[in-house]
């Protein structure tokens, strides 16, 4: 399995934990599936829902797919009264976490079907769930809805009070405090936003968090360090409104809240942006990856929504950012798992290298992150143990692997209690697989579920993975620290002396030999005595076949490494007449999505020509057919029944088909979902579409169906996502000549004649780069070090030299920016790639750019000295 479907089989076995009792739903953390019925999160954070489990939900952002919870199982040696008494005392300051305690796992049941919320149900889970209100030194307080916070906060100021106004959520925990001084509000702290105190104020009226207040004359708060706001309160309350209301607006320019970007550029220099976001656009730029959502930026940036989106919409007009070609980074094909096998079959030793993985819970990108192995948390509960992994805070029930297998559920900041000495350095805490069972025990104790979500420690066993013998017989564990060693004596981790066991008395009778073998047997195998009988009523008659089978013929041969073993994706190459055809006829990219290719396919579909895009992982096969005429476009229904070209289909006449339009460049996608079946009677669905070619008057008709007929799903809805993505350079381009107020085919002959004749010569396309040159050479701005180093004399100065090859539309827009360095060189070199590259983005767009024929003009921008030179790209370049 390569490593890219490992990430992707992990990534749609992890699902966000919600608890959809409060508006909007409150992520509490995240864990993964390990069958096809459980799930396995932090105790810490469901520990309040083992009697309300229907208020949970999951959410598995790459598959897309939304579940409930039947029941909430916790770890049998999880504190619950000290977790509810630390719960209890949140205050909402500066820094504070919920500490985490020892055997923090939990195992829930997962429900296909949550069931419908009830009100007085919810009621109930919110008052058991709400901290008790401490009135001592209040003047006044009451619940809020909305916006009706700021009208508290003017009536408060209209009065003459000075004092400390607390929000607070649904649960009675505070989130935000403002200082109220003479007409003004000084600092404001929230909990839920990390931003300096003006914009702080400004979030908390975009979102509107609070649900109750309580104002104290003399009320005392621990501020950190911050600069206080200096315009009066009228003033910013008006602001603060202002930003409310044209929040809606500036969604709806930047394609709304779901709406998500990414870079066009490799760098960008935020001094160069304009004075209201050049404090904040460093960290927008490094957050826009094409995963995270437009409405949760400001959490990630640290400013307002507001600053935000006008960020991401002066990035977008300086043409360094752009909104990702699809609706949505994840597959969504609806299906979750495979679910997640855990290997506790390998001994861990200290320090030896770890991985986490987990979904960012802000956007759901997959992310790894290095450490070690830091030994166990507790001598009287080995499973709890400890790494370096640098792991942010505020992600719980990542994954930890050893070898990127998983050993271990991630449960957050080491927590230091009842004067246990801190370790050299930072760690966190995580439980050994191993634990699950601790948890599946004890819900098979007391009852569990039916028998598809039943949980017994044999069940639960063979769930997660296969059945496996303790290692148990080869290791030798210090009684004390709980470590494994390889020999008797002193321990390795704490230096204890390990004593051998006494040697046992050596076998006289028949009767003493066999009872010797048969405990050698369970020692190594971990069997009970109930098991070792039934093992020896299954192994006798098994012997004895495989006695008889000694007369067999030999076994086949082993097969070749040329064979293709199962669940192995061979590399496709794309076909180049293919690849021409969907650039130049259908106006599709140069490169299709990763593990697609262009394959040509007019031998299939003669007379007509056409060309294919396979996809072997994703099951993927679509064929574009050209037709010279509109006839399939304009009429799609006649083909419904027998679709062209589509191999063991039978069109079933009782389903009436999906149907649907799709942009596609200045025209429209058409398409039908057929339903059906094959000759063996299984269930098939087909997509059958057609849209406008580049050239007017001419069409392609396009079938979808299976790559591979081996019980594949096949998913309709994502060809249509491969289709956009394929003709968003298209698309991108018909809406700018909408927006210049440019109509499709508003040429005659005689301007195409004209356009042919005025391509560019070999002469123009010189002119342009000496131009280009020039205006690179005069935004460069090199580091210090190389100005440093221009000083020196030639033969003791460093060479100061790179290079990279850009590609650029025919508005002089920069499409594509590469390195061509083979090293990544150190500090310095990169700070010079940088100044090349910060040059190039501020002379785009150029200028002067002549008539070309292809999708991108490429060159190569070079860097000697102080320098520039331009080369025009070979024919073998990437871009």
């Amino acid at each position: 399995m390569s490593f890219q479907s490992l990430e992707q089989d992990m990534a749609n076995a992890i699902g966000f934990v919600f608890d959809r009792s409060v508006d909007p739903p409150a992520l509490l953390g995240q864990g993964f599936l390990v069958s096809k019925s459980r799930f396995v999160c932090c105790a810490g954070k469901v520990f309040h829902y083992t009697d309300a489990p229907w208020a949970l939900e999951l959410y598995f952002v790459h598959p897309e797919i939304r579940m409930g919870v039947k029941s909430v199982s916790i770890h049998p040696d999880f504190d619950k009264p000290l977790a509810r008494n630390d719960y209890l005392a949140q205050t909402g300051r500066p820094g504070e976490t919920l500490p985490i305690l020892p055997n923090d796992m939990a195992m829930l049941i997962v429900d296909p079907d949550p069931i419908e919320l009830m009100p007085e149900r919810v009621g109930e889970l919110v008052r058991a769930m709400s901290l008790p209100f401490n009135n001592r030194g209040v003047e006044t307080s009451g619940p809020v809805k909305g916006h009706e916070y700021l009208q508290v906060i003017n009536n408060l100021l209209a009065q003459g009070k000075q004092g400390l106004l607390t929000l607070f959520d649904i649960h009675n925990i505070p989130i935000a405090r403002l200082l109220l001084a003479q007409n003004s509000i000084p600092l404001v702290y929230s909990s839920l936003y990390n931003m300096p105190p003006a914009y702080t104020f400004f979030e908390l009226a975009i979102r509107q968090p609070a649900l109750g207040f309580a104002f104290e004359p003399q009320g005392e708060f621990a501020w950190p360090d911050m600069t206080p706001i200096n315009a009066p309160a009228d003033r910013l309350i008006w602001e603060a409104m202002r930003r409310a209301n044209e929040l809606e607006g500036l969604f709806a320019g930047l394609g709304g809240i779901n709406g998500r970007y990414q870079k066009v550029v490799q760098s960008y220099d935020p001094t160069s942006s304009s004075e209201e976001i050049r404090w904040m656009v460093g960290n927008l730029w490094e957050t826009l990856d094409g995963f995270i959502t437009l409405d949760n930026l400001s959490t990630r940036v640290g400013a307002d929504t507001y600053t935000s989106l006008v960020a991401v919409r002066e990035l977008v007009n300086r043409g360094v950012a752009s909104q990702i070609n699809r609706s949505s980074p994840f597959h969504g094909n609806g299906t979750v798992g495979p679910p997640l096998i855990s290997h506790t079959d390998f001994e861990v030793h200290n320090w030896d290298n770890l991985q986490a993985f987990y979904l960012d819970p802000l956007s759901g990108k997959p992310c790894w992150v290095q450490g070690n192995y830091f030994g166990s948390a507790s001598a009287v509960q080995p499973k709890n143990m400890l790494h370096t992994i640098p792991v942010p805070p505020e992600v719980s029930g990542a994954l930890i692997c050893k070898d990127y297998k998983l050993i271990g559920l991630h449960n957050g900041p080491q927590a230091l209690r009842g004067g246990v000495t801190a370790p050299p350095m930072k760690c966190s805490q995580f439980m050994w697989m191993g634990a699950l069972l601790d948890v599946s025990s004890k819900k098979a104790k007391f009852g569990g579920d039916s028998d598809e979500g039943g949980v017994t420690s044999l069940k639960s066993r063979l769930d997660v993975e296969p059945s496996q013998a303790p290692a148990a017989e080869d290791r030798i564990v210090c009684p004390v620290c709980f470590s494994s060693n390889h020999a008797y004596g002193a321990c390795s981790n704490c230096g204890h002396i390990i004593e051998a066991p006494p040697e046992e008395p050596e076998a006289k009778t028949v009767k003493d030999k066999a009872g010797k073998a048969v405990k050698k047997l369970q020692k190594k195998t971990g069997f009970t005595n109930k098991q070792a009988a039934i093992a020896a009523v299954i192994l006798v008659p098994l012997f004895l076949i495989t006695i008889m089978s000694m007369l067999k013929p030999p076994a086949q041969p082993t097969p070749s490494d040329q064979v293709k073993l199962p669940g192995e994706i061979a590399h496709h190459d794309s076909n180049e007449a293919a690849r021409k055809m969907a650039v130049e006829k259908a106006g599709f990219k140069l490169k299709p999505e990763e593990d697609y290719w262009y394959e040509d396919t007019s031998e299939q579909t003669k007379p007509n020509p056409s060309f294919g895009v396979f996809s072997e992982r994703t099951n993927q096969k679509l064929t574009f057919m050209l037709h010279q005429d509109m006839s399939p476009y304009n009429n799609l229904k006649a083909f419904e029944k027998r679709p062209p070209f589509v191999q063991d289909f039978f069109f079933d006449e009782g389903v009436p088909s999906e149907t649907g339009e799709q942009v596609l460049g200045d025209s429209t996608l058409k398409w039908f979902i057929l339903s059906g079946s094959d000759a063996k009677g299984n269930k098939l669905k087909i997509l059958l579409g057609a849209f406008p070619a580049v050239e007017s008057s001419k069409c392609f008709l396009v079938t979808g169906q299976a790559y591979a007929k081996d019980g594949q799903t096949y998913i309709p809805n994502n060809a249509l996502s491969v289709i956009e993505n394929l003709a968003a350079d298209r698309t991108q381009k018909a809406n700018q000549a909408k927006r210049d107020g440019i109509k499709p085919n508003e040429v005659d002959e005689d301007e195409v004649e004209d356009e042919k004749k005025d391509l560019a010569t070999e002469e123009d396309i010189v002119k342009f780069m000496n131009s280009a040159k020039e205006t690179i050479q005069e935004n460069l701005s090199l580091p210090d070090w190389a100005k440093e180093e221009l000083k020196k004399d030639k033969a003791e100065r460093r060479k100061i030299k790179t290079k990279l090859k850009i590609g650029i539309d025919n508005e002089g827009n920069v499409k594509a920016l590469e390195k061509l360095d083979a090293d990544e060189g150190d500090e310095e070199q990169k700070l010079l790639e940088g100044a090349l590259q910060s040059a190039i983005t501020k002379s785009s767009p150029f200028k002067f750019v002549p008539n070309f024929k292809e999708p991108v003009l490429k060159f190569i921008v070079k860097l000697s000295g102080n320098k520039i030179k331009l080369e025009k790209a070979t024919a073998a370049t990437t871009l």
